[in-house]
């Protein structure tokens, strides 16, 4: 029993010489842990998209509140919601200027569509997605996108950013 109290006391006596701690420091980040997030991604669509005209999609990206520029990594997924197991279609947009990033697409179906965004910068990424309407979606595809939340269906990869409609 006494060998159990000696090693004891030599554990505690190393960990006190030596500067280490039982409880974890934090490091960077809020008293939590968490780094706070500071890179935005707000979608610049069309108001009306129909279908067999090509579209321009884009997204204007900050990191702390400051437009980026080519530095950032930029990719664009679609997907129409109404399909089961949908295809997606990754699209690699172009830097337009001013944080913003464009691509063009042009939609062979009425419909309610998916544009998510994945955005690299410094040190984070996000994933925002927007939901749109493309044409004249169907009247059960149109009860869906006013029932639901703007939420994507596809749970893989949420993420915050931003993500407002214009």
């Amino acid at each position: 029993m006494k060998s159990i109290y000696t090693s004891l006391a030599v554990v505690v006596l190393l960990l006190s010489v030596t500067g280490c701690s039982l409880t974890p420091t934090i490091r960077s980040g809020t008293a939590d842990g968490i780094n706070p997030q500071h890179v935005k991604a707000e979608f610049v669509l069309p108001e009306r998209i129909a279908p067999h005209t090509e579209a321009s999609l884009r997204v204007k990206v900050t990191d702390k509140g400051v437009q980026v520029n080519q530095g950032a990594q930029v990719d664009f997924e679609i997907w129409k919601s109404a399909e089961g197991n949908p295809s997606k279609l990754r699209l690699s947009p172009v830097y337009e200027g001013e944080g913003v990033f464009k691509a063009a697409y042009t939609f062979d179906q009425d419909g309610i569509y998916y544009l998510r965004t994945y955005v690299t910068s410094g040190d984070q990424s996000i994933m925002p997605a927007q939901r749109f309407i493309v044409g004249k979606p169907s009247d059960a595809e149109l009860a869906q996108f006013v029932g639901k939340s703007s939420k994507p269906a596809d749970k893989t990869s949420e993420n915050a950013g931003g993500g407002s409609h214009h």
